[in-house]
Order: C-alpha cells, then structure tokens, then sequence
C-alpha cells in the first residue's frame, strides 16, 4: 500500500469518525443515554477507535488487486456488519424507550423535563405504573428523591443494572456503525478498482 492510498485511507477513516459523533451530537442526540455516573460519549469513542483501528489493520494487510472471491467476501463482510449495526441500533432504541423517562412530566413554560433512567420495576412499581406513567408514579409516592432514595419504584441497584445496559448497546451500536459505515467505503474503493 503507498503512502496516497493510505492517506485517502486515514482520511475516510476520520471522516467516518467525525460524520458518527456529529450525528450523534446533533440530530441523534436524544439516543444518548442520559448516565449520571457514565460517561458513555467517551465510551463509544474508544469503541469506534478500537473499530476503525481493527478494519485498518485488516484493510492494510488487504492485497492491492482482489480476486472475485475476495471481493465477494468484502462485500459479504460489509452487509454482515451493516445488519449487525442495524439490529444494534433497533435493540438500543427499544431499550431506550423501555427504560429512559422525562421528569417531572409537567414542566413551567420555557424548560424543559429532564430525562432518566429506571431500574427494573419492584412489585409496588409494577402495580402502580400498571395504570399511569412512570412520571406521574413518581410524582404519587412523593417525588423523584422519595421514590430514587427509598427505592419504592426500583432498586438502586437496578437502576445502576439498567444504565450500563444502555450503555453498552450504546457504544455497540456506534461501534457497528462505524465499522459499518467504514467497510462500505473500503468496500467502494478496492471493488471500484480494475483486477490486474
């Protein structure tokens, strides 16, 4: 591989990277997870690192001409991980919208409600969110820090479970799309390239 190619190659690599977080900064902002105690932004950066460092490696031991075979095998690669990132993200967003909650759910004109995250549902919390929702429960036994520091409607515990879960998908899906979106682009190079 030159010194152009491999250029072109870190330059893709960083614009995938760049494209990822901005989106993920800007108009996806709301499938953040909103951890107190994590940092999942930093998280997923080093996933998408680690990522793009592996499909690099892999991308610099790729001979310059691909047989059939190999393009072929790019090709399979590429959908493999654009499906994975596909599932990933769908498996984040549907955790996301079981477990993150806006709070208090009526808010003075001008603010907005603050969203977090619930553990599992002990059996009082079941009972009671059977028929509201998680802000107005909250809002029944007393507020967020009475029902967060007596653990009425989940455990602290699980509450901590629940965030890393989130997290982790989190940084999965943006590790997968990253990869994803970057095997696309080797992809469209090397099999755009005449065999020898």
């Amino acid at each position: 591989m030159d010194f152009k190619s491999l250029g072109l190659l870190l330059a893709a690599a960083a614009a995938v990277v760049g494209s990822v977080f901005g989106l993920f900064g800007s108009v996806l902002q709301a499938l953040v997870p909103p951890s107190q105690d994590l940092a999942p932004t930093l998280y997923a950066g080093i996933a998408s690192l680690a990522a793009l460092l592996i499909l690099l490696i892999v991308v610099m031991l790729m001979p310059a001409r691909l047989t059939l075979r190999q393009r072929r095998w790019i090709v399979g690669f590429t959908a493999v991980l654009g499906v994975g990132a596909f599932w990933a993200l769908l498996s984040y967003v549907g955790a996301l919208n079981s477990f993150v909650f806006r709070y208090p759910e009526v808010v003075p004109a001008g603010q907005k409600a603050q969203r977090h995250i619930r553990g599992e549902y002990t059996e009082l919390g079941r009972a009671i969110t059977r028929d509201m929702s998680v802000a107005a429960a909250i809002d029944s036994v007393g507020g967020l820090p009475m029902a967060r520091d007596n653990q009425l409607l989940w455990t602290e515990q699980s509450q901590k479970d629940v965030e890393m879960r989130l997290v982790e998908r989190y940084v999965l899906s943006l590790a997968l799309l990253t990869a994803a979106l970057f095997s696309v682009l080797v992809a469209a190079h090397r099999i755009r390239r005449p065999k020898a």
